[in-house]
């Protein structure tokens, strides 16, 4: 049973319409089973839910994630992580081979990063975590990554830091 609203529906057709023959992951109905069901989890999920999958690094995500990608969406479904992120690329691959070899996720708060996700570079904060996706032989096929901007928290939190040593500098 589907719970996508009349909203949802549209990107969800297109995730599983897009030509994923065209990527080097090959038709979707090819895929193992576990890789498909995270992609169901993906897609059903209210918090935003991104997909890498290996050996490329392959993006696959949700409506919810859209506000992380900002411009790059929807260029961005089904290219490689490198396609996508050029600016931060090496980092997060990195992060995703040590995953793929350990079978062990983790998590980053307030992780800093300066990318281009909307025609210029700019600061931002991420919180995500990201899992390991095994296929039925044991072997990791692709990290499944629950994230959040929370820029403008961080952001507000050094705003009002500033603004509070400089009241205490103000004499009277």
């Amino acid at each position: 049973m589907s719970t996508y609203n009349e909203e949802e529906t549209d990107w969800v057709s297109t995730v599983y319409n897009f030509n994923w023959s065209s990527t080097s992951l090959g038709p979707m109905k090819l895929w193992d089973a576990s890789l498909k069901n995270a992609v169901d989890l993906c897609l059903q999920a209210a918090f935003p839910t991104c997909i890498i999958i290996a050996p490329d690094w392959i993006a696959l995500y949700n409506k919810a994630w859209i506000p992380i990608m900002k411009a790059k969406h929807p260029y961005a479904l089904g290219k490689t992580f490198k396609q996508i992120w050029p600016d931060i690329h090496e980092l997060l691959i990195s992060q995703f081979e040590s995953i793929r070899a350990s079978g062990k996720g983790f998590l980053k708060n307030e992780e800093y990063f300066e990318f281009d996700r909307d025609g210029y570079t700019e600061e931002a904060y991420i919180s995500y975590s990201s899992s390991p996706i095994f296929k039925s032989d044991g072997s990791v096929c692709a990290v499944f990554v629950l994230g959040q901007d929370v820029t403008e928290k961080v952001l507000n939190t050094r705003r009002l830091k500033t603004l509070g040593e400089l009241s205490r500098r103000i004499p009277g």
